[in-house]
C-alpha cells in the first residue's frame, strides 16, 4: 500500500514538459487534469487512512501501571 500511495503522490506532481519556450526558458510543468487530480487525491486520502489504522493491536502487558508517588511538601523557612 505504501508503494501505491507513493505512486499516486508521484502522479500528482507536476511533470516537466521538456519543451523550451521561444525565449529559451523551459515551459511550465504540466499537471494532470482537475478531474484526474480529484480522483488521485481521493485515492491518496483513502490509502493514507488505511495505512494510518492499526492492523495488529499492541501486545498486552502483564505489568500493572505504577502507582503515583506521594508528593513531598517543600520545607518551610521562616
Amino acid at each position: 500500500m505504501r508503494r501505491e500511495l507513493a505512486g499516486v503522490l508521484e502522479d500528482l506532481e507536476p511533470h516537466p514538459s521538456g519543451q523550451l519556450q521561444i525565449d529559451g526558458t523551459p515551459s511550465p510543468p504540466t499537471r494532470p487534469a482537475i478531474a484526474d487530480r480529484i480522483r488521485l487525491w481521493d485515492l491518496a486520502i483513502k490509502l493514507g487512512r488505511e495505512l494510518g489504522t492499526e492492523v495488529d493491536p499492541p501486545p498486552a502487558t502483564d505489568n500493572a501501571p505504577e502507582a503515583p508517588r506521594p508528593r513531598r511538601r517543600a520545607p518551610e523557612f521562616g
